[in-house]
């Protein structure tokens, strides 16, 4: 969530994939996103609408060299997006990504590391198969 002059804007980092609520790494991502933000000027450069209509964007923060889709990646707090993957944004955070992983940097350090779109379905086949137990023990 971004405050433009009093209205939040809700925006997705282009190409990129932090965890989730309650995967590994979810709090330090968190914390990194408003340890670099918190009272500094944020550019925003859209680089397209999701389906749901939310901007996916790269940010900049003030004074911090990197985009912040790079630092996230760079610290092994992020997992780069197959379907943005072809940009060659996502081509170069690619490599940063293999080099986390082969130096064990962040949430490659304790494997394994499920990326949140894997996380999440595993999360809710899990709920669905919960509920399908607890039907068939009261039948």
């Amino acid at each position: 969530m971004v405050d433009t002059g009093g209205v939040v804007q809700e925006i997705r980092l282009y190409g990129v994939a932090c965890p989730v609520f309650g995967q590994p790494f979810y709090d330090k991502a968190r914390f990194l996103v408003n340890h670099l933000s918190l009272q500094r000027t944020v550019e925003i450069t859209p680089v397209f609408k999701d389906e749901n209509g939310v901007e996916n964007a790269l940010v900049r923060i003030e004074g911090v060299k990197d985009y912040l889709n790079n630092q996230l990646i760079g610290y092994g707090l992020a997992w780069v997006r197959p379907c943005d993957a072809k940009s060659r944004l996502c081509t170069e955070w690619k490599k940063q990504e293999e080099f986390a992983q082969m130096n064990f940097i962040g949430l490659w350090a304790q494997p394994p590391a499920i990326a949140p779109w894997e996380w999440q379905n595993a999360e809710r086949r899990e709920i669905y198969e919960r509920g399908l137990k607890s039907k068939n023990q009261q039948k």
